[in-house]
């Protein structure tokens, strides 16, 4: 949960510890992706594995593993944006790639580190 710490507190506006659908979708447009919401809504509804309408924070990490798993962007990324010489995603190199690509200029160093680790 480490990883995505950031993104829960940053969505979980009524700081209930679950996360509904609508919350959610607030993520989705934070992050600047693009899926439809008949999409979000059929994939949330998988990650809910207790069916109770919200994601916990176990699921929150299954689900946003699964949304950030896009060949498109880690194409993207590891050709232009990896160490050329360790062939490794670096915090440096995905702060670089939300900043030129995704058009995301907030992310701080650590942040990107601790998406990545």
């Amino acid at each position: 949960m480490a990883r995505y710490s950031h993104l829960w507190s940053l969505v979980d506006s009524n700081i209930d510890s679950a996360l509904d659908f609508n919350e959610i979708v607030k993520l989705i447009v934070h992050l600047n992706l693009r899926i439809t919401k008949k999409d979000l809504k059929a994939t949330f509804h998988i990650f809910d594995q207790d069916n109770n309408g919200t994601i916990d924070k176990e699921e929150f990490v299954n689900l946003l593993d699964y949304i950030m798993e896009r060949k498109e962007i880690r194409y993207v990324y590891f050709e232009n944006y990896k160490d050329p010489i360790k062939n490794i995603i670096t915090a440096s190199g995905l702060r670089r790639f939300l900043k030129e690509v995704q058009k995301e200029d907030h992310w701080t160093y650590e942040e990107c580190s601790s998406m990545i680790r």
